[in-house]
């Protein structure tokens, strides 16, 4: 019986371990548990942010996490750079190699910004603007999703959505986005049969989004 809950700070290392087993090759598991658990943290630490999961009995078997954007150019991936940065100090110098891994070289500049920011502890607050200010509007980012191989095609992906889209409604959005990788069919056409369209095709990336209503 599938099982789907908030996700608790005590359930952040058996995520971690979730996402390890979905993701085997990715550069976070590489980086260590730890790491992944902190990133997962991120979504924990502020009200406009969430992260749920779906349990089969005491495993977690998938699991997804999104942010409402508070301000122009708000964005999860410098965010979360900068929360997990210790712990991805910590798993280079195990694996000082990962410096030269191909998703790590494009990120060099970021990576800079945000190390110079956590060490002289610059880091500053953007000025939050409300939703109908300078045309801003909030739109929710879908930021990570993983299922367990062996629990795809079995309607968790179609629960997962349907709890975002909660999620978006209860955070007073009605505008969703993500970006996946290209070559990344099948999650392509999944995300395309839950409602999602295509805005924006780059390099290596398609941009996405939906309206919740």
């Amino acid at each position: 019986m599938y099982q789907l809950q908030k996700t608790a700070p005590s359930q952040l290392n058996d995520l971690a371990h979730c996402h390890a087993a979905c993701f085997p090759d990715s550069l976070s598991v590489q980086l260590g548990t730890a790491y992944i658990a902190k990133t997962f943290e991120w979504f924990l630490v502020n009200e406009h942010r969430f992260l749920f999961h779906i349990k089969n009995g005491e495993t977690i078997i998938g699991y997804c996490g999104g942010f409402i954007t508070q301000y122009a150019g708000d964005g999860s991936t410098s965010g979360m750079m900068q929360f997990a940065m210790t712990e991805a100090i910590k798993g280079v110098i195990k694996r000082p190699w990962l410096l030269l891994h191909r998703e790590v070289i494009p990120f060099y500049p970021l990576i800079g910004k945000n190390l110079w920011k956590k060490i002289i502890s610059l880091a500053k607050t953007p000025k939050l603007a409300p939703a109908t200010a300078n045309g801003f509007t909030s739109s929710a980012g879908l930021v990570v999703i993983g299922i367990l191989p062996e629990h795809r095609g079995k309607g968790v992906f179609e629960m997962l959505m349907q709890q975002f889209d909660k999620e978006v409604y209860l955070h007073h959005a009605s505008r969703a986005h993500l970006s996946v990788k290209k070559e990344n069919a099948r999650a392509i056409q999944a995300y395309s049969k839950a409602g999602w369209q295509t805005a924006k095709t780059n390099e290596h990336t398609i941009e996405m989004h939906k309206y919740v209503e």
